[in-house]
């Protein structure tokens, strides 16, 4: 446990808070400001994909599927969760889950088209 050298009490939890913001990073403000331009650039796509996984998992399919289906959508709702947080929400947990949510939004925009209802015509 670190110790504060004035009184020798314990050194306050958020004490690496403190330090990077006297480093001058301002590390929830760069944070805030990456979620925002991915927010802009894929909750749109995100969504889309949510609800094309919502509608099939309300259709009669094999149970194995529904099951995968049902993750995918789990997913995807927390990752339209993260890409809605409020500045004042974001803390070192969300800074350190950017990396995770990034690779998800690739993998699953980049293969958004594989996910849709085998009953649907193919689009131009």
């Amino acid at each position: 446990m670190e110790m504060n050298i004035d009184n020798n009490t314990p050194a306050p939890v958020h004490s690496t808070v403190q330090t990077e913001n006297e480093n001058g990073v301002d590390w929830q403000e760069e944070l805030y400001q990456k979620i925002k331009s991915m927010k802009e650039m894929y909750l749109s796509d995100v969504n889309n994909l949510y609800e094309k996984i919502a509608s099939e998992v309300q259709h009669s399919l094999p149970n194995d599927r529904i099951e995968k289906l049902k993750m995918l959508k789990m997913t995807l709702e927390r990752i339209m969760l993260f890409l809605r947080l409020n500045k004042h929400d974001i803390n070192l947990v969300q800074k350190e889950k950017l990396p995770s949510v990034e690779k998800h939004i690739s993998f699953f925009l980049s293969g958004k088209n594989l996910h849709k209802p085998t009953s649907s015509p193919m689009q131009g």
